[in-house]
């Protein structure tokens, strides 16, 4: 198997040739072009898979297609070997296809742009690639591998020692430093190692949540990002009456959480106020706080993708 999609059909190879696999149509042989074999790389969640097959005339080319319904030659005019590695949600491709001069370079490949060559020769190694078809995956150093990101517009930027493995539609990277632990790349925080209890363990995918898939041997765990809450005061401390603005940030490694979800504020274990995120962060003002030390607390209430994670108390000093 090389590759499973949220609808559970399976993509990988049989008898030498490219083959899907779902619950409701069976097994089936996506042929070759001619040729003796094809191999299959990735599917997504359309149930588009990407790969490259053997010609009658002697060379592979890359393809892109559906269960159903077989393969399209990415670029049926050009004779030399190519093959595509890995598909967005959206159809976008990347892969390697030969210059018919024993070189090669990386292809980004869509149903409306077709194939366009990207520049960065044969030093490259694509291996992943988001919908708005930024790259990512390795290239040849002086010095051993290092892992990029690449975009039309930006270039290639050098992410370090390792492999990129996968990208999602942020543009967050996940890979591997070639030690034996996972890293984690966005444009924001830099390059991160994942938590040392996945040491040894190699990373696989990254979703649009940040959550990230990494592998050993026969097992696999999913790494949630923590999300960390910070709460300050605008007065502290502040008088009977007067009002005070209790702020909280919300912050992963990954960002913040998605915008309209809930900070929950107490004061003295009653809840103040339930207030949406906007961009990381949800303030509330009150003026209503009796004298005295109360402790407040701002409490992120997670979703399907991020555990709940509360501040550290704030003791809110109000004078009489």
């Amino acid at each position: 198997m090389t590759g499973l999609n949220a609808s559970g059909t399976i993509a990988g190879i049989a008898s030498q040739h490219a083959v899907v696999w779902s619950a409701n149509d069976g097994l089936q042989d996506l042929g070759t072009f001619g040729g003796p074999t094809s191999i299959v790389d990735g599917i997504n969640d359309l149930g588009q898979v990407v790969g490259c097959a053997d010609t009658g005339a002697g060379a592979r080319n890359a393809f892109v297609g559906f269960s159903g319904s077989g393969i399209q030659d990415i670029d049926p005019d050009i004779n030399d070997t190519s093959c595509a590695f890995a598909v967005s949600s959206n159809g976008n491709v990347t892969g390697q296809i030969g210059d018919g001069k024993g070189g090669s370079d990386t292809f980004i490949w869509s149903p409306l742009g077709g194939l366009q060559l990207t520049g960065l020769g044969n030093q490259v190694h694509p291996f992943s690639i988001n919908d708005s078809g930024a790259i990512t995956g390795y290239y040849q150093t002086p010095t051993g591998l290092n892992a990029f990101f690449w975009t039309v517009n930006g270039g290639l930027e050098d992410l370090g020692v390792g492999v990129g493995t996968s990208v999602n539609k942020f543009g967050q990277v996940l890979g591997d430093d070639l030690s034996g632990r996972p890293f984690l790349w966005t444009h924001a925080g830099g390059r991160h190692l994942v938590p040392q209890l996945v040491h040894g363990w190699s990373a696989v995918a990254i979703n649009d949540a940040g959550q990230i898939l990494v592998r050993a041997s026969a097992r696999s765990r999913v790494l949630t990002p923590a999300v960390k809450i910070s709460l300050t005061s605008s007065a502290n401390p502040s008088q009977v009456g007067q009002s005070v603005t209790f702020t909280a940030n919300a912050a992963s490694v990954q960002g913040a959480p998605p915008d309209g979800e809930l900070i929950v504020f107490k004061v003295s274990n009653k809840v103040l106020a339930k207030v949406p995120l906007v961009a990381g962060s949800a303030s509330v003002t009150t003026s209503t706080i009796k004298a005295g030390t109360h402790k407040v607390t701002a409490q992120y209430v997670g979703d399907v993708n991020y555990f709940a994670s509360k501040s550290a108390p704030l003791n809110q000093i109000v004078n009489p």
